[in-house]
């Protein structure tokens, strides 16, 4: 039934909203108190009372659209909603063809009276301009209901008379749009009967939905009965061992539901036993409470027949699953509970909580196939990329939607599955964990672990200062030539991307290049960039040291091999540029050229720098700890972090 959400903020803070097509799964990603888990309360809000909900910072759900019901108990409750609302008399001998005169007494003033109230709530749609119908109905009461009335009205026919006067077309206008809405009522009667006598009375209310005649948006909450919403706490909790239900219909607790649904019991343990292979069972032989547990084999007749010596020693030999891991019982809670009713939205919150990644991306698996399965919509908000994998493996009718809130401003981007599908299955992506930056606030990569790591321990001494790049993944590329293959996807998804670069990359004809493209650059910029590259290389071809090549010189002290007036003149024209579209060329050349004041003497081989680094930096419970300074690292990373943060930066695609 839902077709798509309609949010209050879209891609940037200059659009104003996003329509997310809602298919049989969408999953929520995006760093931490973005509004994941506020959105689907709004959602639960919104299907069962049918508005929006008002309060904080603002909705951030305002509209639903919505379409014919897959499921088909859903579409059974909605046109038997819709009958009870609709014209008795189009569903009374619909077989016998009436005559005008016939309909209009069959119709009576109760049916025009249902009619008018289902044009007026949006539900019933007779003409190509349902507002003007809506607004006509409202502002002139008085005199519609009079036309209403005038059963001979209903099959007059327009006049020919050409008005008067431009007053009196004016004051036609009601009238005949009148006149037309009741026409068209007397053809959907018409046609309405006469699907009912082919296809029966639901077909036939859906086939009016699909031809829009019906609108199911103002039936939005009949689906409040049918929507689960579950956290971690409530798995847990779902797993407990409960007292023995009641005779009582009532109870409607997941465990009583499964008790009554041999069916939903046997799809339960069917998934359970693909993922574990054990069987879930459901122990009674206490008589006291019941109790979930896993068994090496199927339980047979032993759940119906608990007072069987063979029952109670097949339920001893079951382990309770309050045995187990969190993981499990969590996995097992959120199966059950789905399970033990015809749910058509379940809205998830954080599903792999408890979950070891194997796991998420199974219960991912599990949930989308059951979504689809039904007929229904399962909406996650999740921080799990295992979880995230799961869902679009089983299928690509999945939509994802990243949310960020900084600075106040929120944003909302709709994910392509096929950006998402190569990350998952691109060796380079899936080893540096490229899927896991959608639930970041940025990443910055580098090009090597060393880089990584040290650039990452700046960082986190820079936040202990509130400076920096919060909620940042750190990532290695493996080299500098495939940092573009990274950062490209993670700014087409709305990711602020960082790349940091050795020096040396004015040595290289085509990083630079890919780098600019991946970070959306024009090509008068490409070009512009890359002629002053090549200006730039040839400062370090000229007076070079004895026995060293200019990579080798400009590796070794940066830009302070050049004079001054050349090196004001490549912070400039080079690396400002590149920074402003989050490129940071390191200006001391390479990893190991900074901090030397706390490595003293001869620079120390590559392989040893970084332990001898953290170990100069001390740790945070030493005396010897070294905290930000001016200059250096820490201004670099300043820099980086203030590109990350900034909602304006430059090199995103909009």
């Amino acid at each position: 039934m839902l077709k798509s959400l309609i949010l209050g903020f879209g891609p940037t803070p200059h659009e104003s909203s996003l329509t997310v097509p809602v298919g049989s799964a969408v999953v929520l990603v995006g760093p931490n108190n973005s509004g994941k888990s506020r959105l689907l309360q709004e959602l639960e809000y919104f299907l069962n009372k049918g508005e929006p909900a008002r309060s904080g910072r603002g909705g951030m759900l305002t509209d639903v659209e919505c379409e014919l019901p897959r499921n088909e108990a859903l579409l059974e409750i909605l046109a038997n909603r819709i009958k009870e609302e609709l014209p008795s008399a189009i569903f009374e001998n619909p077989g016998v063809t009436l005559t005008p005169d016939a309909t209009k007494r069959a119709v009576g003033i109760n049916g025009i009276s249902r009619t008018k109230d289902l044009l007026v709530a949006g539900k019933l749609v007779l003409t190509p301009q349902p507002q003007v119908t809506r607004k006509l109905l409202g502002d002139s009461q008085h005199i519609i209901d009079s036309f209403f009335t005038a059963f001979d009205f209903l099959t007059a026919k327009p006049t020919d008379a050409a008005p008067k006067d431009e007053q009196t077309t004016k004051n036609n206008e009601p009238e005949n749009h009148v006149r037309n809405l009741l026409l068209s009522g007397m053809d959907f009667i018409k046609d309405m009967r006469k699907s009912v006598h082919t296809l029966g009375v639901t077909a036939a209310i859906a086939e009016a939905i699909k031809n829009g005649r019906i609108h199911p948006r103002p039936y939005i909450h009949l689906l409040g009965a049918m929507t689960l919403r579950l956290d971690g706490r409530q798995r847990l909790e779902h797993v407990r061992p409960k007292s023995l239900p009641a005779t009582s219909r009532n109870d409607d607790s997941p465990f009583t539901k499964l008790l009554r649904n041999p069916s939903a019991r046997h799809s339960l343990r069917q998934l359970v036993y693909e993922t574990l292979g054990q069987y879930l069972v459901i122990d009674v032989t206490s008589f006291v409470h019941t109790e979930l547990k896993l068994a090496s084999e199927e339980p047979g007749d032993n759940e119906l027949m608990p007072l069987l010596p063979s029952s109670i020693e097949y339920f001893s030999r079951a382990r309770s699953i309050d045995s187990y891991s969190d993981g499990v019982k969590s996995f097992i809670g959120l199966l059950s509970t789905v399970m033990s009713n015809e749910y058509v939205v379940m809205l998830v919150d954080e599903p792999e909580a408890f979950l070891h990644p194997p796991l998420a991306r199974r219960l991912g698996q599990k949930l989308h196939r059951l979504a689809r399965e039904r007929g229904a919509h399962i909406v996650a908000a999740t921080h799990s990329a295992d979880f995230l994998m799961g869902c679009i493996q089983t299928s690509p009718d999945v939509n994802i939607v990243r949310l960020t809130y900084q600075h106040r401003v929120p944003t909302a981007r709709l994910l392509p599955v096929s950006e998402l599908t190569q990350m998952m299955h691109d060796p380079l992506l899936r080893s540096t964990g490229t899927l896991s930056a959608l639930f970041h606030e940025g990443a910055v990569v580098c090009e090597g672990d060393s880089d990584r790591a040290f650039y990452q321990e700046i960082n986190e001494r820079l936040l202990r200062e509130t400076q920096g790049a919060d909620g940042c993944l750190f990532m290695n590329a493996h080299s500098k030539q495939t940092i573009h293959r990274i950062i490209g996807p993670l700014r087409r998804m709305g990711v602020p991307a960082a790349a940091i670069v050795d020096l040396d990359i004015i040595g290289d004809d085509n990083v630079l290049k890919d780098l600019l493209a991946a970070a959306n650059a024009d090509p008068a910029t490409i070009n512009t960039l890359g002629n002053a590259k090549g200006e730039f290389r040839k400062y370090f071809s000229q007076d070079q040291e004895a026995g060293k090549t200019s990579k080798e010189r400009l590796k070794a002290h940066g830009v302070s091999a050049l004079d001054e007036r050349r090196k004001a003149s490549m912070v400039q024209l080079f690396f400002k540029p590149l920074a402003q579209m989050g490129i940071f060329v390191v200006p001391v050349g390479e990893l190991e050229g900074w901090l030397k004041e706390l490595l003293p003497g001869d620079p120390r081989a590559k392989k040893n720098w970084i332990s001898a680094i953290f170990e100069a930096l001390g740790s945070s419970d030493s005396a010897r700890y070294v905290s930000p300074q001016d200059g250096d690292v820490w201004d670099f990373m300043r820099e980086v972090g203030n590109w990350i943060n900034n909602p304006k930066r430059g090199g995103m695609t909009s």
